[in-house]
């Protein structure tokens, strides 16, 4: 539909940017276009006159789905032949055929990366479900798609908590990450000069001798159990003291010595730092000054973030080896050569804070001469979730009672209840899968429905929400598309969309897989949660509307529930979230 529109536009106006959307009344046209507008500007004409010389030129141009174009003022309005494009749509859609062209260029989205000492609490689920969701449009979309999770197991908070471990009496009936999080916090309040002096001491002997990693593994099993609970998985972790022992980190430190304007300081504060110089790019900054590597050798945590990216771009020769951890691949020292990394575009899920940070690992790409790669490099910035009364906080230990486990337990609860006040019918096993399916639903879809910059207060209330703007709104359209669907058969059809409500169900069915492409353009997933949201509410009207089973036009009507069913559980797919039969 807006394919063709925009080819014959194009035969007229050139290449030019073309934009269309729908009109406010169907008596006007389907679908318009503010093009006349734009060339009137470039050209100072009138944009009435200038949409009547474009309608002019289109009467001779051979059209299939398009029956009529003809200018409003300076609008130009396409009418749609229904009959024409809703029968080949719904014939597509029930053969699956998105028309998606496969990509050449690999993405990886590395999201989640969270310090493993602690249980995901709801911030660490805004990123973990904004990276999967991305992940799964991309994949849709047709991108080679590499999921990473970074792994800091050389960090000092994870030096703490091991050093807690040890010294520490604590439930060991806990779940791991919850005891982690627990003797962190409690670490925290207790430190003095001397346990800080045997936590940095522990610390140096964790990057020596690798003694954290069976203790870091551990938590991080009890992490991604939570995590696929959320239908959220991995391709690969990459584990912070396998890019060191690969040497990969020195190999790139090679490569950023011999930058021009990455200097060695010799003298000042920065003496014998290896110091990234922003002052030509950013006269006005207050420190222009970015250091990567200290005095002592150490590279700092951007410094890190530099070289990491350099290997993920596949920038330099060394690699790292594998092993199969369960259903994914973890880096090792030993293992098998994979193929990881090596990316043509590169996109991290990080919160707002780490803005800055990103954007000089971006600039230090480019001033490496690496322009292109920097271009392809994108942050994804969200903001946090935090409580009415203040931000969750590892330290503080504020995500007591708030963490990812005990949501999900929550979620399940509140679903299970409405089971069985709706569904008291069905077997109990049947009730439980349905009350996991929606309380998982209702958690993601929650989160996603923001834009990634809005901020989120956490309530109850609001993530348990099972009506209106939700997951169990979508997951019922979908539900009751398949009872239909149950009751009869389907067959061909002579196309007759006259109803106002078929037609509205064939446009915004027409529209799934360009809100999907504009989600993942603009990095923007929620842009697919408002879409799957505003289908649901259109199935509805057309179902509350118009007769199938038994109407004159059974065969079409059953044709355009089985399209929805289709496009709903595609869609709801993306989300990471169960397309329910029943509800």
């Amino acid at each position: 539909m807006y394919k063709e529109a925009e080819e014959i536009l194009r035969s007229i106006v050139g290449d030019m940017e073309i934009v269309f959307s729908d009109t406010p009344d169907s008596n006007l046209g389907d679908f318009s276009s503010t093009v006349a507008f734009v060339i009137a500007k470039k050209m100072k004409k009138n944009p009435k006159e200038v949409a009547e010389d474009i309608i002019s030129s289109l009467k001779t141009k051979k059209m299939k789905y398009i029956k009529e174009i003809r200018n409003v003022g300076p609008y130009i309005n396409f009418f749609i032949d229904y009959d024409i494009f809703g029968y080949d749509l719904l014939k597509n859609i029930l053969n699956e055929k998105w028309e998606i062209e496969e990509k050449k260029e690999k993405v990886i989205v590395e999201h989640t990366s969270t310090n493993p000492n602690k249980p995901l609490h709801m911030g660490h689920l805004r990123n973990a479900i904004l990276g999967d969701t991305l992940a799964r449009i991309f994949k849709f979309l047709k991108y080679n798609t590499e999921i990473q999770n970074y792994i800091d197991d050389l960090g000092i908070q994870v030096a703490e908590t091991l050093w807690g471990y040890k010294n520490l009496r604590f439930d060991e009936s806990k779940k791991f990450d919850h005891l982690l999080g627990e003797i962190y916090v409690e670490v925290e309040k207790i430190k003095d000069y001397r346990i800080e002096k045997e936590i940095r001491a522990l610390n140096k002997e964790m990057e020596e001798s690798g003694i954290s990693r069976e203790f870091v593994e551990r938590c991080l099993k009890a992490q991604l159990k939570t995590l696929s609970d959320l239908n959220i998985n991995y391709d690969v972790l990459i584990f912070e003291s396998d890019l060191i022992r690969s040497k990969i980190f020195d190999e790139a430190y090679e490569k950023i010595r011999k930058s021009k304007d990455i200097v060695l300081e010799e003298e000042g504060e920065n003496k014998g730092c290896l110091v990234m110089k922003l002052g030509n790019i950013f006269p006005e900054m207050e420190n222009p000054d970015k250091i990567l590597i200290r005095s002592d050798g150490t590279a700092t945590y951007t410094g890190k973030d530099v070289a990491y990216h350099l290997w993920k771009f596949g920038l330099v020769e060394k690699n790292m080896r594998y092993l199969k951890w369960n259903s994914l691949y973890k880096s090792s020292t030993e293992g098998e050569a994979k193929n990881f990394g090596n990316g043509d575009i590169v996109i991290n899920v990080i919160g707002v804070e780490q803005i800055y940070p990103q954007e000089v690992v971006k600039l230090s790409l480019e001033l490496l001469g690496y322009k292109e790669k920097a271009e392809n490099f994108y942050h994804l910035a969200y903001e946090h979730v935090s409580l009415p009364e203040e931000k969750f906080s590892g330290r503080k230990g504020t995500w007591i009672g708030y963490t990812g486990d005990e949501l999900i337990e929550e979620a399940f609860l509140k679903a299970k209840e409405e089971v069985e006040s709706r569904r008291s019918d069905l077997p109990e096993k049947k009730k439980v899968e349905i009350a996991k399916a929606v309380a998982s639903g209702a958690i993601r879809y929650n989160i996603i429905k923001y834009a990634p910059e809005k901020k989120i207060t956490f309530r109850w209330k609001d993530a348990l929400n099972l009506e209106g703007d939700s997951s169990p709104y979508i997951q019922y359209a979908h539900a009751r598309c398949c009872s239909i669907l149950k009751k009869a058969e389907l067959s061909d059809f002579i196309p007759n969309f006259s109803d106002p409500e078929e037609k509205d169900l064939i446009k915004i069915l027409y529209k799934f897989v360009i809100e999907t492409e504009k989600a993942c353009s603009l990095k923007r997933p929620h842009i697919l949660t408002k879409y799957l949201n505003d289908l649901a509410t259109v199935f509805n009207s057309f179902y509350n509307s118009l007769k199938v089973l038994g109407s004159e036009k059974e065969a079409q009507r059953l044709t355009l529930v089985k399209a929805t069913q289709i496009v709903l559980k595609e869609g709801l797919s993306l989300l990471g979230i169960e397309a329910l039969e029943e509800m």
